[in-house]
């Protein structure tokens, strides 16, 4: 982790770059010139970015090279997520990662293939490969650059990974030649009322305030001073900029202070992916839900296990508890030292009995729930259950019977459960009594606003789920097949095309499987979930040359549900 030292915003910079080991003196994994779409810990949703993004000027088939010598340790073709991935295992103690690729070297992509072929698999992730199956060389082309998986345009997605830790490494600290200069921008902060006795402008909740730059030099500034009382939490919203790029990234340091006392200081520089889930934490889960405006809490749930806070006093929370003001200030910095700081007061102000009148009276919460412990409830034939620290939080709970007309036909009671947890921070488990048939009990699934969730149910026809949010939850089930669209003229002549494509869809549990098979033998298939579109790659199908040959397409559903497309091509 990179020093950071508490200088004042007026002395920047401020940090200390941490030293590069002459070990790790590895290569660029582009040979374009370097432009960076994304940086290391950007908020994402339910995670952070765990890498860099390298633009690839906006085309696919740039060169990827491996950035030192080492083996391909893992591969993977998937239609969503990293796509087309390699994980390159180094001797140093890295391993580098290379994302949302559009092809695999020939060497390497004859292995993967082939492994895919034995395992017949199309969603493939294969982790154990042989360390002499696939060696690499430093510099050695080992893929293409794409836009396969989760990728919202053509880019490289690259990490650098502690071999031993799996966490994440921010993959600048290895590549000093790549140079910023650029401030990051701060627009807006939250202030939060931490309880019922607290207050932001004479009201409880949260407020949020814009930030204005004051010139070119980094410095920001609020409108007007904020009235507070009690215990008072902050959060911050901002993007950092890069020299030349027109592209937003996130802060790689934050820091809090009232009065000159830190109340909050992290820095994101390695990340683990067994706790990448509570950003939920970290961020306003609720503004982002509500607004899609990312801020960040400068204070510290319970349960938040981040490894990220370098400082914290009282969690980040300010005590507003006498009449004053005070002075505070966020500071914020890109891991260039490029730095920028908003200072803002407080008037800290007891509320008078006649505003405290006025206020709305407060919701009856019911009781308060340890988010350390266990946690049972149930009620008639549904239960809801959750193990310790699955909430982020101290929470309320209830659950009701749902009983206005549904417009759907529901195969159990319907149970809505109340809670003050947007989100939880793993998930808890449902199990409600069904009245299905033998026959629809593969069909079923628990239903939450439209939207199905992977349900078991046993001998007893009681259904089981994990959910992560409060909401109303029933049984319904899918009986419905997933679709499969093909132009294909039957007895085509293929003769001069690299491949078949063809659209599937599934109206409600998602696609399942999908395989293909050519005169009755399994084929390798390339499916791009972003564009439902599906590819068979005649390179990849042992196909006897001049003949007619026999196609058949089988995609299921998350429920079971089976599509078949049979089709005649000559090739």
């Amino acid at each position: 982790m990179k020093k950071i030292l508490l200088l004042s915003f007026f002395l920047l910079p401020f940090l200390t770059l941490a030293q590069k080991p002459a070990s790790y003196n590895v290569l660029l994994p582009v040979d374009i010139p370097v432009a960076l779409s994304g940086n290391f810990g950007e908020l994402r949703t339910n995670h952070f970015h765990s890498g860099i993004d390298f633009k690839t000027q906006q085309v696919i088939g740039k060169n990827i090279r491996a950035i030192e010598a080492g083996y391909v340790s893992r591969a993977a073709v998937r239609p969503s997520g990293y796509g087309m991935c390699l994980y390159v295992t180094h001797p140093n103690g890295l391993t580098s990662v290379y994302a949302h690729l559009s092809a695999f070297s020939p060497r390497i992509d004859s292995v993967v293939r082939a492994k895919q072929h034995e395992m017949k698999s199309n969603n493939f992730d294969f982790a154990d490969f042989d360390s002499l199956a696939m060696p690499v060389a430093r510099g050695e082309i080992i893929a293409f650059s794409g836009n396969s998986g989760s990728s919202g345009g053509p880019h490289l997605h690259f990490e650098i990974r502690n071999t031993a830790s799996e966490n994440a490494l921010d993959p600048l600290q290895f590549y000093p030649q790549i140079i910023d200069k650029a401030r990051p921008r701060i627009t807006a902060i939250g202030v939060y009322a931490m309880d019922d006795n607290s207050f932001v402008a004479q009201k409880r909740g949260k407020q949020f305030y814009t930030a204005t730059a004051k010139g070119a030099s980094g410095e920001y500034v609020l409108a007007k001073p904020i009235e507070v009382w009690g215990n008072i939490g902050f959060s911050i919203q901002g993007n950092d900029l890069m020299t030349g790029q027109s592209n937003v990234y996130g802060f790689y340091y934050v820091k809090l202070s009232c009065n000159k006392q830190t109340l909050y200081e992290r820095v994101i520089d390695e990340i683990s992916f067994a706790t990448t889930n509570d950003i939920n934490s970290l961020v306003d889960y609720e503004e982002r839900a509500k607004s899609k405006r990312y801020f960040e809490k400068a204070f510290v749930e319970k349960n938040n296990d981040l490894e990220i806070y370098t400082k914290l006093h009282n969690s980040g929370i300010y005590a507003a508890t006498k009449a004053d003001t005070a002075l505070c200030e966020f500071v914020v910095s890109d891991y260039y030292n490029n730095a920028s700081s908003l200072q803002f007061t407080l008037l800290q102000k007891p509320l008078a009995d006649s505003v405290l009148r006025k206020l709305p009276k407060l919701p009856e919460t019911g009781e308060w729930f340890d988010c350390k412990e266990e946690f049972a409830y149930s009620l008639n034939d549904f239960t809801f259950t959750a193990g310790d620290k699955t909430f982020f939080t101290d929470f309320t709970f209830s659950a009701k019977e749902v009983t206005t007309p549904a417009k759907r036909t529901y195969y159990s009671k319907r149970y809505n459960i109340q809670t003050n947890q947007p989100i939880f921070k793993k998930p808890a488990q449902i199990s409600v009594q069904t009245n299905l048939p033998d026959s629809l009990r593969s069909k079923a699934l628990f239903e939450r606003g439209g939207a199905a969730i992977f349900t078991k149910i046993n001998e007893a026809g009681i259904a089981t789920a994990p959910i992560k949010y409060g909401g109303t939850y029933g049984i319904v089930v899918d009986t419905t097949a997933p679709k499969i669209t093909l132009n294909l003229a039957q007895g085509a002549n293929l003769q001069q095309s690299k491949f078949i494509s063809f659209k599937i869809s599934d109206d409600f549990s998602g696609i399942g499987s999908y395989n293909a098979y050519i005169n009755d033998k399994w084929t390798l298939l390339d499916y791009d979930a972003k564009t439902a579109t599906v590819y068979l790659y005649f390179k990849y199908a042992d196909l006897q040359p001049d003949t007619m040959h026999d196609l058949r397409i089988e995609v299921s559903d998350v429920s079971g549900n089976r599509a078949v497309k049979v089709a005649r091509f000559f090739r």
